[in-house]
């Protein structure tokens, strides 16, 4: 069913949460009953997006972490709404890492986002900010591979606390 519209678990939480968000989402009055897993309110029509992150984030445990895909555009978009939710996740400290990948490797967009509701003390007030386009410099669009090195990469960035050439920590 349409877990937006009846959350099936309304009193369990996840310690960890993967999804890939859908990139149309039909707003339905139904939502507007919610407010504990939409503080922030319905968004207008064409950003249901943003109601999908606050569904992931309010099923997040207290010490839960999620990662979801989505268009990297979504976090450059200017409307009040986008405004308020990422201000939102910025104020509550929610955002650890962004990672841009290159356009056509998911399906849903091109960021991997990763939220957590209990960052380590390093990364408090921190969001790490990996650009893993430039892991993939010959590869086109439909040719892009996960190779083992790319995944070692990747991880090993995302494990470490300093900036590199495709890394940077942004104060926030």
């Amino acid at each position: 069913g349409d877990a937006l519209t009846m959350d099936p678990f309304p009193d369990l939480y996840f310690d960890y949460v993967v999804a890939d968000l859908p990139l149309q989402v039909e707003i339905q009055e139904a939502y507007r009953i919610d407010e504990r897993r939409f503080p922030l309110g319905i968004p207008p029509s064409n950003k249901g997006i943003w109601l999908f992150i606050q569904h992931v984030i309010a099923k997040m445990a207290p010490r839960g972490k999620a990662v979801v895909t989505c268009p990297q555009a979504i976090w450059h978009e200017e409307s009040p709404y986008s405004n308020s939710v990422r201000t939102w996740m910025i104020n509550n400290d929610i955002i650890e890492t962004m990672v841009s990948l290159p356009a056509g490797l998911t399906a849903s967009g091109n960021c991997i986002c990763v939220l957590n509701k209990n960052k380590t003390k390093q990364k408090k007030n921190r969001v790490q900010i990996i650009r893993a386009e430039s892991l993939f410099p010959n590869q086109k669009r439909r040719g892009i591979v996960l190779t083992d090195s790319v995944l070692e990469s990747l991880s090993s960035t995302y494990s470490s606390f300093e900036d590199n050439d495709f890394t940077h920590w942004a104060n926030v």
